[in-house]
């Protein structure tokens, strides 16, 4: 049931129900049934119906008469506040200021419940929805509490609407009973695991007396992307507010369904430490790093409300493990989330650091209009591909605006659609090639042009295949410009320590990069090994240590998982061929490492 159809739903059984009966709201903790009550249902029945609602929390409550006396006060603080503008700013810092106020008046709480209870009645309840919220999580009986709301719809006429977790209320146990008996048992319930579970007796009364003072049962279902738009739009006056369309709900929804976690107060957590960190950032900063922090954060925030170890696990800028792969969790914001300390300084370098990662991002295309366009330019106008054309190769100026990995595609895509339209696409082909230049340590050739199904224009055209072939290789040659791991290694047994150093000194660098073993020649290398003595692989075995000896190894370095397996081969066939005990140990000890280190990089 929508939203929209609960609130007619309830709309009706305050117009036309004369069964005299209660209504439940039902459903999980944090999916939004208070903020739905509060921002949707109220202000529906009021525009609409003028019904005025009566929202009492049942959270805490002790007895009865509490609950009586809340229900007094929210219409005794509406009678109050219509008669004295000077008690609205009071009015508004809550109910837990109430006897104060109420005393202010010559109105005393301290009274008995007798008293009390002829001052609840002194007030018209008639044409007003009691809404009665956090049934499971009172401190009063729930039995005492559904006779005293039977009480209410029964002998005095009254509406009420019960908001609960009906999941807390109702407990199960083993059934004792024989499989035959189970027959017709209205209390059985069978568990995923298909063994019989029933009510516990408390839960069979519960259901009893239920059944007795409430009609319908509604569960509730909410709508989450309307609700999170709902909440964006509270920070009218944040960054937050770019937010605040349905294509960034759709995608928030998308975070939390992941997560299996639709909490709502997880989310408005997010949001509120967004908005503070916003506040340090310029308004005119990249859009792309502004959503990257905001869905970090939302990532965070949906850990951390559910008790997952939320101990910092990446490097000195950012945690994919605490954040998602395409969402980091930036290191200023944990530290800020966690400590309640933003060091503006480190905005600055998370800037840097995510304009590379967007470099190497293989995920982009999905959502961007400019790539579909070209890469199934068959589907679009004319007009719509020029422009979109245009756009790349003014994007392509800009380096971190598109990632590494269309770079392929988009050569060969402009290349058909220069040859349907007629189109100079010079420039663009040129910047292609530029922004590769040297970066062969970071991407790979075949990472770049992935085998792809071809359309028949590019299959039957000598000329286009050509063209096509000398970009590529002229983009092969910009990558692997100066791509050496190591400048002038030539894996040679006696530059080891060469090897060894250039690892110490330079073991940050690997990090940035996202790769190390990917980028060694493992034949060579392993050659080098096989002719180094036990005290240079002992020193070989260390520099590998040190790379790999990191917390969210994975993050770092999960490219270099195929190089290590492959590595791990190598050494292991050369095991057998090692006539020296001595060399052999090393060996053996090489491939622990390796093992253990292929261990880290799948699971973490």
């Amino acid at each position: 049931m929508t939203n929209i159809e609960l609130n007619s739903f309830i709309k009706h059984y305050l117009e036309k129900d004369k069964s005299k009966s209660a209504i439940m709201l039902t459903g999980d903790w944090g999916i939004g049934k208070s903020y739905y009550i509060q921002n949707e249902l109220v202000p529906f029945l009021q525009k609409n119906e003028n019904i005025k609602c009566v929202i009492v929390s049942l959270y805490g409550l002790k007895t009865i008469s509490e609950i009586s006396k809340s229900i007094y006060l929210d219409l005794r603080f509406k009678k109050l506040q219509a008669k004295s503008e000077a008690l609205t700013s009071v009015i508004l810092a809550g109910k837990t200021i109430a006897k104060g106020i109420i005393s202010y008046h010559g109105i005393n709480l301290e009274t008995s419940e007798k008293d009390m209870q002829q001052l609840y009645e002194s007030i018209d309840l008639s044409g007003k929805l009691i809404i009665l919220e956090d049934l499971e999580r009172s401190q009063i009986d729930v039995l005492e509490i559904l006779s005293y709301v039977n009480s209410l719809v029964e002998q005095d006429g009254i509406k009420v609407l019960l908001v609960a977790n009906e999941s807390e209320i109702l407990k199960y146990e083993e059934n004792k009973v024989e499989s035959n008996e189970e027959v017709d048992n209205p209390f059985l319930k069978k568990d995923s695991s298909l063994k019989s579970k029933i009510f516990t007796k408390d839960s069979i009364q519960y259901l009893k007396v239920k059944e007795k003072t409430i009609s319908d049962t509604i569960p509730f279902e909410g709508n989450l992307q309307s609700s999170i738009l709902q909440i964006i739009k509270m920070y009218n006056k944040s960054l937050l507010s770019k937010f605040a369309n349905e294509e960034s709900a759709e995608a928030i929804s998308e975070i939390m369904d992941s997560f299996h976690n639709s909490n709502l107060r997880s989310f408005i957590f997010a949001c509120q430490k967004t908005a503070d960190i916003f506040e340090q950032i310029k308004e005119d900063c990249d859009p792309d790093f502004i959503q990257c922090v905001f869905f970090g954060i939302i990532s965070f925030s949906l850990r951390l409300k559910t008790g997952k170890d939320t101990r910092w696990d990446g490097g000195e800028i950012y945690s994919t493990g605490l954040g998602s792969p395409k969402y980091p969790l930036f290191k200023f914001c944990y530290n800020y989330i966690k400590y309640q300390i933003i060091h503006t300084d480190k905005i600055e370098y998370a800037k840097k650091e995510f304009a590379n990662i967007r470099l190497y991002d293989k995920h982009k295309t999905q959502n961007d209009t400019d790539l579909l366009k070209i890469f199934y330019y068959y589907n679009y106008f004319e007009e719509e591909v020029k422009k979109a054309v245009q756009s790349i190769s003014e994007r392509l100026q800009k380096p971190e605006d598109i990632s590494f990995y269309d770079y392929g595609a988009i050569a060969k895509k402009l290349i058909i659609i220069k040859n349907i339209l007629g189109i100079d696409i010079q420039n663009a082909k040129q910047r292609l090639i530029h922004n590769l230049e040297g970066r062969g340590n970071e991407l790979l050739f075949e990472d770049l042009f992935p085998r792809e199904f071809d359309q028949d224009e590019f299959l039957q055209n000598i000329s286009l295949q050509e063209e096509y072939k000398q970009l590529q290789k002229a983009m092969g040659l910009s990558l692997n410009a100066n791509s050496e791991i190591i400048p002038e290694f030539d894996y040679l047994p006696e530059q080891t320590d060469k090897f060894c150093r250039y690892v110490k000194d330079n073991y940050d660098l690997f990090y940035t990069k996202r790769k190390f073993a990917k980028n060694l020649d493992i034949r060579r290398f392993t050659t080098m090994f096989s002719q180094c003595t036990p005290n240079q692989k002992q020193d070989i075995r260390l520099a590998f240590a040190r790379i790999y000896d990191i917390a969210g190894i994975k993050q770092f370095f999960e490219d270099d998982i195929s190089a290590i397996e492959t590595l791990k081969k190598y050494i292991a066939a050369d095991i057998e061929q090692q006539s020296d005990k001595i060399q052999k140990l090393q060996y053996n000890w090489f491939l622990k490492d390796l093992e253990d280190i292929q261990q880290k990089l799948l699971y973490g």
